[in-house]
């Protein structure tokens, strides 16, 4: 049984590219916040859990720090990956 629930997997699976295209961006004010409050940076590694079409991850990306995507939806990690490739995106959930 998979951890995401059906209705968000197929969801999220046939609508990736309407929430890529509709999510708004996050405010470039929150890159100086996650590199003083959190001390993102060069020589951090930081999760990106959940990461979906890859919203957040650039925020992350611009601190310097190395990331990682995690997201279990194929259909947004591929927007994730299309949108950023230097990025490693990996299939999985915060679940352990």
């Amino acid at each position: 049984m998979s951890a995401v629930h059906h209705a968000a997997q197929q969801g999220f699976s046939s609508q990736a590219d309407a929430y890529a295209r509709g999510r708004p961006d996050y405010p470039e004010a929150l890159d100086d916040w996650l590199k003083q409050a959190l001390g993102l940076g060069p020589g951090r590694q930081v999760a990106d859990v959940g990461a979906g079409t890859g919203k957040f991850t650039p925020r992350l990306v611009r601190t310097g720090a190395e990331v990682a995507a995690v997201e279990p939806v194929e259909a947004m990690r591929a927007k994730l990956s299309e949108a950023l490739p230097g990025v490693r995106a990996l299939a999985g959930t915060a679940q352990a």
